[in-house]
């Protein structure tokens, strides 16, 4: 598919509508508003699972937090 009829094809787009590309039935890409790529990527980081270390950081510190208040 040449360069043109991409671009041609993109452009009558509803601007609203996402649009999901497939090669060969499965998707593979998503054209998307720039502002729900933000809330995504906004949700993901969010979302993200701490590591197993970070998660004993955050223990030690609730530790020695924990064990400063009682003395």
């Amino acid at each position: 598919m040449k360069r043109s009829s991409i671009f041609l094809k993109f452009s009558t787009l509803p601007s609203r509508a996402p649009k999901v590309i497939h090669q060969h039935n499965p998707p593979i890409a998503a054209v998307i508003r720039a502002d729900l790529l933000q809330e995504f990527l906004a949700w993901q980081a969010q979302k993200r699972s701490k590591s197993l270390a970070q998660a004993f950081s955050e223990l030690r510190q609730h530790c020695k937090l924990s064990s400063h208040l009682r003395n």
